[in-house]
């Protein structure tokens, strides 16, 4: 009896120390662990599915400086959530890897809250159960006040396409949306100018304070309202619900819906430290002017009488460097190696000589568009386009513009790529900041950025706004001149990030006095630090060095450790610290500014490559 009894107390032992000892040294393990970041969660049996989704968060966080960790829920859920409330301000709970959860994740969510922390859901988090069905009920809908998931209504398909409208202005620009990616009423824009269409979950109300906390809706095809972005206080933190697939969004080709929404959550509502990616903390705009056709002396002395063209405001200048246009022996092209030698040495003293495309602008988009020319032919012509710059410019080019928007992904950006250039204009993810862009759930290039061009609220670009000028009551110069002057450059220098303009010759005749004076605004405040002129190469340089810098935040008393290294130099590279958290830094070798909610701390030593920054706790 006493020997079964013993073997019994044996099992039971043994079965306790498999089922409590992981838990117990999960604990410890991040007991030991001081080190302070955003935590994004996923579910291994997910990720197997849809990886590329936790590749496109990690990337925009990435870009954007963000401290950051990813673990199995499964896992966190082990810990105690009021502690690792203090070390981790901001959880990301993100789409399509997180669909199903494990039982008591919102009790788990609520003890975070409570302590303060800040929780982002984004679109179909526990929504099914462990064999792939949808639940009645959502795990987190009592948290958000919506249950986001309705297959009793709905069947197999609980989504609708859907428009996104901001509920105010004041909204849309929390949300940092881009100046001229929104049409009448606060919609966001898609490529064609009219109304994007996204999948929105349709969604009820199960706590009616919710609607006074919605800051835009997604309108289905049938007028249905659904929230789409809320954020609620929620007991002593914040929790914001996203009805968009944010990450598959970005994996396919669409970066601002991510971008914007995470820089609001993370740096705004939960106030995470971060590094700033645009170099010495300051945003800017990077002009892409372009030449194709036959240029005459007079024709530039006129760009240049007219004040497009100012040594204090560098450009990229992209050049179609064959001497026709169409076909061969048309005799309308651009001509650098011959006429138009003289025009490329002139405007090389105005910023970044580039390629735009591969000789000649139309012909080499109408090959590339057929596919009469495959990836060798394409290579092959953007480096004869480069071989005759860069006997001009003596510099290699790295910059690149598709003629007509032709850019067929990702043979075009392995070519390039290939040839060692590292930044191309894009046509797609419109009115986004540079990025490593994503085609098909995969990043297109590590090494090439890509710049989408700005978009003007219906028109995809200023060459639509250019066939409608005089034509369109919307389309005047003078809204083109407040728009960048009250819009996208205040916009840029406050959100301190990134936007590329696109403009041709023909644009310079018929919007001279807007852009006169956006290149007036640049050398005022480029020469003030309010905003930057950048060029396509000095920015993607810079972001390629940036992405390289490694940080870490560490938790010191009531403050922060910050160690900070690259392997290049820490130049130009800029810490962003709430006031509301932290005090001033008061070591030596620094350099600190600051505005009504930030200070912003860079070593004073440009050829610094190593860094340790002492945060006090405010």
């Amino acid at each position: 009896m006493k020997k079964r009894l013993l073997g019994l107390v044996l099992i039971f032992l043994v079965v306790a120390a498999v089922h409590f000892l992981p838990i117990v040294y999960t604990r410890w393990l991040w007991s030991q662990d001081r080190e302070m970041t955003a935590l994004l969660l996923y579910n291994e049996n997910n990720l197997k599915a849809a990886a590329y989704v936790a590749e496109a968060y990690t990337s925009v966080l990435e870009e954007e400086g963000v401290p950051l960790r990813a673990a199995d829920v499964n896992e966190v859920i082990r810990l105690k959530a009021a502690e690792l409330a203090g070390r981790i301000p901001a959880l990301i709970l993100p789409d399509g890897i997180l669909q199903t959860t494990p039982e008591g994740l919102a009790g788990w969510v609520d003890e975070y809250l409570s302590a303060g922390g800040n929780v982002a859901v984004v679109y179909d988090v526990g929504v099914k159960n462990f064999r792939g069905n949808f639940l009645e009920r959502a795990e987190l809908a009592d948290i958000i006040g919506l249950n986001y998931i309705m297959p009793a209504v709905y069947g197999k398909h609980p989504y609708a396409s859907a428009k996104i409208q901001f509920a105010a202005k004041t909204d849309w620009d929390f949300f940092q949306c881009t100046p001229g990616r929104d049409i009448p009423d606060l919609t966001l824009s898609g490529i064609g100018g009219d109304a994007a269409k996204y999948h929105a979950a349709y969604n009820e109300v199960i706590r009616e304070p919710v609607l006074e906390d919605v800051r835009a809706w997604a309108i289905t095809d049938a007028g249905e309202k659904l929230p789409a972005l809320v954020l609620s206080d929620y007991k002593k933190g914040k929790v914001l619900y996203v009805n968009l697939p944010l990450g598959n969004l970005k994996a396919n080709a669409d970066d601002m819906p991510l971008r914007s929404v995470m820089r609001t959550f993370l740096f705004d509502v939960a106030a995470l430290p971060h590094l700033i990616n645009v170099e010495d903390g300051v945003g800017g705009l990077v002009l892409n002017m372009r030449f194709f056709l036959r240029m005459s002396e007079e024709d530039l002395a006129t760009h240049m009488a007219r004040g497009f063209l100012n040594e204090k405001v560098p450009v990229s200048l992209h050049i179609a460097a064959a001497d026709y246009l169409d076909t061969p022996g048309d005799d309308t092209g651009f001509d650098a190696a011959g006429y138009g030698r003289e025009q490329v040495e002139v405007l090389s003293r105005y910023g970044r000589i580039g390629s735009l495309g591969g000789m000649a602008n139309n012909w080499f988009a109408g090959k590339v568009e057929s596919a009469t020319f495959g990836a060798a032919e394409i290579k092959e012509n953007i480096a004869a386009n480069n071989k005759i710059l860069e006997e001009i410019t003596g510099y290699k080019i790295t910059e690149y513009s598709s003629p007509a928007g032709v850019h067929p992904q990702p043979v075009m950006t392995r070519a390039l790529e290939e040839l060692g250039m590292t930044g191309y204009a894009y046509i797609y993810e419109f009115s986004a900041a540079p990025n490593r862009t994503f085609v098909n759930r995969r990043r297109a290039s590590d090494k090439a950025i890509a710049f989408p061009l700005l978009a003007y609220h219906r028109y995809p670009s200023l060459w639509e706004l250019y066939l409608v000028a005089g034509n369109s009551g919307d389309a005047t110069e003078e809204k083109l001149d407040l728009w960048l002057q009250e819009e996208l450059l205040p916009y840029l220098a406050r959100h301190k990030t990134v936007r590329t303009l696109m403009v041709n010759e023909q644009h310079m005749y018929a919007f001279s006095t807007a852009l006169k004076n956006l290149v007036d605004y640049l050398a005022d405040a480029s020469g003030e630090g309010r905003a930057a002129a950048l060029t396509m190469s000095g920015y993607a340089d810079f972001l390629l060095r940036f992405l390289k810098t490694e940080y870490t935040f560490t938790q010191n008393g009531g403050g922060l450790s910050l160690d900070l290294k690259n392997p290049e130099t820490l130049r130009g590279i800029v810490l962003a610290l709430p006031k509301a958290k932290y005090g001033q830094p008061a070591d030596a070798g620094l350099i600190v500014s600051e505005d009504e909610k930030w200070y912003y701390v860079k070593a004073d030593d440009p050829d610094a490559k190593e860094k340790i920054i002492n945060i006090p706790a405010n």
